[in-house]
């Protein structure tokens, strides 16, 4: 999607070209690593932010999209939000 600074900023990315991104967690495991490695040069900008902190980002933020509250709730239903992340990287 296009940049919008309300949903980026809930996934802890703060700036279109934030210098805030942590790259791919070292310790995820091998289906993530292999996918990421799969978009091979296209992948970019690497981003890691726990389940809880997405979470309590959404609470937190009186502008969030109704995509993001659904989200959070998708996360709290799968269990123990503190010992997940979201990865995520952008592609062309």
């Amino acid at each position: 999607m296009e940049y919008d600074p309300i949903v980026w900023e809930l996934f802890g990315v703060c700036g279109r070209f934030a210098e805030s991104l942590r790259g791919i967690p070292l310790d995820c495991c091998e289906e993530i690593k292999e996918e990421h490695k799969s978009f091979g040069d296209e992948a970019f900008d690497e981003h890691w932010i726990s389940c809880s902190d997405f979470i309590s980002n959404v609470n937190e933020s009186g502008r969030k999209p109704a995509e993001a509250h659904k989200l959070a709730d998708y996360i709290k239903g799968l269990g123990n939000s503190e010992e997940t992340r979201l990865i995520m990287w952008f592609s062309q």
